[in-house]
């Protein structure tokens, strides 16, 4: 069961999930686009795809994982976010600004994520486990976030 499953099953908890969402994918994109972007000279891309990523962040939390077509546009922009993830990440890895250790460590967890990817579409007998590899995949990446910016 996913973190959007979880928060879906009760209205309350679903309301603070996006609000929750919806501030903290706000901060987090200012953040990016006001300090991170500048900082390590990141290309006009990272900044489109990191608007793509609140976008999606923003539509997922709002249209809740509940009935057929809030289902589908829920789904559809968690998926397209996780891999918004991955190629934020590719592009830190790629700029020539921030340390070996956090060049490293985006590139392992890009290559965690991937492998997370396989997991869910080849082996669906470990599904059972995705709220684990979920967690994992979103601590990665800001795992990678944090040694860029302090490593």
């Amino acid at each position: 069961m996913s973190l959007s499953l979880h928060a879906a099953a009760h209205r309350q908890a679903y309301l603070l999930f996006a609000t929750v969402l919806s501030i903290t994918g706000v901060l987090f994109y200012l953040f990016q686009i006001k300090w991170l972007v500048p900082e390590f000279h990141l290309s006009l891309a990272y900044k489109i795809f990191a608007t793509l990523g609140l976008m999606l962040q923003l539509l997922a939390a709002w249209f809740p994982d509940v009935n057929k077509l809030e289902r589908r546009i829920h789904r559809l922009c968690a998926y397209g976010l996780a891999a918004n993830m991955t190629v934020l990440l590719a592009f830190l890895a790629a700029t020539g600004q921030v340390s070996n250790f956090a060049r490293a460590v985006s590139v392992v967890v890009a290559v965690g994520m991937l492998a997370v990817w396989y997991i869910y579409i080849f082996a669906p007998k470990l599904r059972p486990y995705y709220l684990l590899y979920q967690s994992a995949y979103i601590m990665g990446f800001f795992a990678a976030i944090l040694s860029a910016v302090y490593g």
